[in-house]
């Protein structure tokens, strides 16, 4: 099967994406103090590997769903249309962008870096938040959703998440 479709979603997500990782499942809050509490022994060089793990496996786990999508949907993907590229986006990235946010989430945050971490994580769950609302958001250069987590994620030394 011609990878396109997800290949471009992935590219297009990996490029704005902090982490190929994403969004909450919550209201879009988080509590710092369960943002840190699972992970006070961590290290910001444990937290990062373990953080660009979630993301690469969450980068899989959303190019198969793209994959499946677009065969289920008999979708061509040398020319995919508007609505099946956010159709896509809705259906197989932003649930994987949630659960790699909750993964970050419940790994904590070294301490001292409790705030960065969490900033990070929240506006993960603020873009997922917006791509679900609006999936078409994803491929407006001018107003992606995930620039921000990508550059707080990259500005903090995450390579996976970020990138």
């Amino acid at each position: 099967m011609n990878k396109r479709i997800p290949g471009v979603l992935i590219g297009l997500l990996c490029a704005g994406l902090i982490a190929a990782c994403g969004g909450g499942g919550n209201d879009g809050s988080s509590d710092a103090a369960e943002t840190t509490e699972a992970a006070d022994a961590l290290t910001k060089a444990e937290l990062i590997a373990q953080g660009d793990e979630i993301c690469a496996d969450g980068d899989k786990e959303a190019e198969a769903l793209a994959d499946e999508f677009a065969e289920d949907n008999e979708i061509d993907t040398e020319n995919p249309t508007q609505e099946q590229a956010e159709e896509a986006v809705a259906e197989a990235f932003v649930p994987s962008l949630r659960r790699q946010a909750e993964e970050l989430s419940a790994l904590g945050a070294p301490a001292g870096d409790e705030e960065e971490v969490e900033a990070i994580v929240s506006a993960l769950e603020a873009a997922t938040d917006e791509l679900e609302d609006n999936p078409g958001a994803l491929f407006e250069a001018e107003s992606n959703p995930l620039e921000e987590p990508s550059k707080l994620a990259a500005d903090y030394g995450f390579e996976n998440c970020g990138s």
